[in-house]
């Protein structure tokens, strides 16, 4: 039949990046997160953990953005998907791979999906960071909210507040023109980063508008506990 024939090129064509689209607020997030380990004198470790098949790898590489990972888990690999502890505790040795041994309160995991991301990066132990805007989290249903009050984390109305949660200083969200160029090209603009140019300045002097265009518009981070006496049960980060 016809759909044998076609399924590898089907399968194929969702490596490519003609299927995908990055968002802007992610690339920025990418690429304030590579600045800001280009200035740090330890060695901080991202990675991506997704419930994906085995072409991850290949479709990052074809958007570009590999290179900012330092590895890459999905659910292919790890035999489980999220939330299952076994995927982040693969993750923390991964991790762990170049160095000294990374433990899961060190570990920050960000994600959009509540019952896979954070509910699995809290009862491994990790940070959770849910990022959901007020808009969207008022089409979530009751029962979402009772799975969210009993699971410790934070919430960000947006991905440009990502790296200021993890500790990046500000300053570093502030792309040169010929990065922003690079971005529009489609193309990563880390290489260029010059790790010994001090890029700190004051937050009262960051323009509006550049601020903006990282950040997007919406709320700041807000921290969502767990009740008392079920934290310990219940909040079971990666660096």
């Amino acid at each position: 039949g016809v759909m044998p024939e076609l399924f590898p090129t089907l399968y194929d064509s969702f490596t490519t990046a003609a299927n995908w689209e990055l968002m802007e607020a992610s690339m920025g997030v990418v690429e304030q997160l590579s600045r800001w380990r280009a200035q740090r004198d330890d060695d901080m470790v991202v990675g991506v953990i997704s419930n994906f098949d085995d072409r991850l790898p290949t479709l990052l590489e074809n958007l570009g953005i590999a290179h900012h990972f330092d590895f890459v888990l999905t659910s292919h690999e790890a035999g489980e998907e999220k939330p299952s502890k076994q995927v982040f505790e693969e993750a923390c040795r991964r991790a762990s791979a170049g160095g000294e041994t990374i433990a899961p309160e060190e570990c920050v995991h960000i994600g959009d999906t509540f019952a896979t991301d954070i509910v699995g990066a809290s009862k491994a132990g990790w940070r959770a960071v849910f990022v959901k805007s007020d808009d969207d989290l008022m089409t979530l249903a009751p029962s979402d909210f009772a799975t969210m009050a009993t699971h410790e984390h934070e919430r960000v109305d947006t991905l440009g507040f990502v790296p200021r949660v993890v500790g990046a200083p500000p300053a570093t969200a502030l792309p040169t023109d010929e990065e922003k160029a690079a971005l529009e090209r489609g193309e990563g603009a880390a290489d260029a980063i010059d790790p010994e140019v001090d890029i700190h300045v004051d937050e009262d002097d960051i323009d509006a508008t550049e601020r903006a265009w990282f950040e997007g518009y919406g709320g700041g981070p807000e921290r969502m506990s767990s009740p008392p006496g079920e934290a310990a049960a219940d909040a079971d980060g990666s660096r």
